[in-house]
């Protein structure tokens, strides 16, 4: 499993910074949710999924893997550094995602922690 996590995770940011929509959604199982930020309303499913990421990829932010992957069964904990473009030059700010996995790598769930009111302050949310 740890092989098939390091490669999911380079599959993501791969497919996140190239705004391959349909890509990020393959990551997926077909009932697999998204929690992100934490606290927020979960979007379940390849539809809602693709609708949460067809928002998110109209930022300018690029991702890039953070501190190592943290594996446990089928569960990770996955760091990512975020690089978000602003007018005055860009922004990083560190997310970390609580993910689980099916045998073969897919995610069923993933919630994302991360400093919500610095992300929406550097976004112009």
């Amino acid at each position: 499993m740890d092989r098939t996590v390091s490669n999911f995770v380079d599959d993501y940011v791969e497919a996140y910074n190239a705004r391959d929509v349909d890509r990020i959604v393959t990551l997926y199982t077909e009932d697999a949710t998204i929690e992100d930020p934490v606290g927020s309303s979960a979007k379940r499913g390849h539809e809602e999924i693709r609708s949460f990421w067809r928002e998110a990829v109209q930022f300018d932010m690029s991702l890039t893997k953070g501190a190592p992957i943290f594996i446990c069964g089928n569960e990770a904990a996955i760091s990512l550094n975020v690089k978000i473009g602003t007018p005055d030059g860009s922004q990083d700010l560190g997310i970390i995602n609580i993910a689980t996995f099916t045998d073969d790598g897919r995610l069923t769930s993933m919630r994302s922690f991360y400093d919500v009111d610095a992300m929406a302050k550097t976004l112009r949310l």
